[in-house]
């Protein structure tokens, strides 16, 4: 019985890090199959940015001061 629990257990921490290392890969597909259209809207057209980030940004002044205001 040992031997059977030992490689269970083996077997159980080789499954689990092949499924860990499976999903790892799984989001960023899942990301790019969600988002095909504005990814390919991204790609046509290259001054369009795929991040809000500067958008973001530009607009977090006025944010913070109507925050602050209430």
């Amino acid at each position: 019985f040992k031997n059977k629990n030992q490689t269970l257990r083996r077997f159980s921490r080789v499954y689990k890090l092949i499924v860990l290392k499976i999903l790892k890969i799984k989001q960023p597909i899942d990301f790019i199959f969600k988002s095909k259209k504005t990814l390919a809207f991204f790609l046509e057209d290259g001054d369009v940015p795929l991040a809000h980030n500067a958008t973001e940004q530009s607009i977090r002044p006025f944010y913070v001061r109507e925050k602050a205001r209430v």
